[in-house]
């Protein structure tokens, strides 16, 4: 079987001339033919039935590659902004597990990396910083006070850790204050 891959890259041919045309341009145009035919039939036999009937009276197989392109190109460039519009408007919502934030975070870029748009790692880093909640206010400072460098990963598990701290220290903080209260109740009541 002959190789027939050039006829999804070039339009065929201009039909020649009968009492014009050489032997040879004849040829040319009955190869070019005969290849497109069947690149088509192999095109249409791998499409599904919608994408079949609009493709099946087109005039190339050249034609029929150009429009699955553009098609193509319009569901990614959907998706696309169907993540990016994720990421834009991922904020952690108060009492939310930051390791399953962090792990839907990691999603939209693994996302957006599949469809071409990669985000390096400062970039990833100031989306998943701004995305906290803001009991992480006092962490987002200090990371960047101090200008750490971590993976996203690295920077869920460092989260992680400050959040266990952050819900220890809240309750112990609670039990001080309620205790500082009762003490100034038992006192307005002597």
């Amino acid at each position: 079987m002959n190789d027939i891959s050039y006829v999804l890259k070039q339009s065929p041919p201009p039909v020649p001339p009968m009492k014009l045309a050489s032997k040879e341009e004849c040829q040319n145009y009955a190869r070019h033919y005969e290849d497109d035919l069947q690149a088509k039939c192999l095109i249409l036999t791998s499409l599904r039935k919608v994408l079949k009937k609009q493709h099946k009276h087109m005039e190339s197989s050249c034609a029929m590659v150009d429009s699955l392109h553009k098609m193509h190109d319009i569901e990614t460039s959907n998706v696309r902004f169907a993540n990016v519009c994720s990421l834009l408007n991922a904020k952690m919502a108060k009492g939310t597990s930051v390791q399953k934030h962090g792990q839907k975070m990691e999603k939209i870029f693994q996302d957006l990396e599949s469809l071409g748009t990669s985000i390096d790692g400062k970039m990833a880093q100031d989306f998943f910083l701004a995305s906290l909640s803001d009991d992480f206010n006092k962490f987002i400072v200090n990371y960047k006070v101090n200008r750490f460098d971590h993976t996203l990963t690295e920077m869920i598990d460092i989260c992680c850790e400050f959040e266990k701290s952050f819900k220890r220290d809240s309750g112990s903080e609670n039990v001080i204050i309620r205790k500082r209260l009762h003490k100034k109740k038992a006192r307005k009541s002597k």
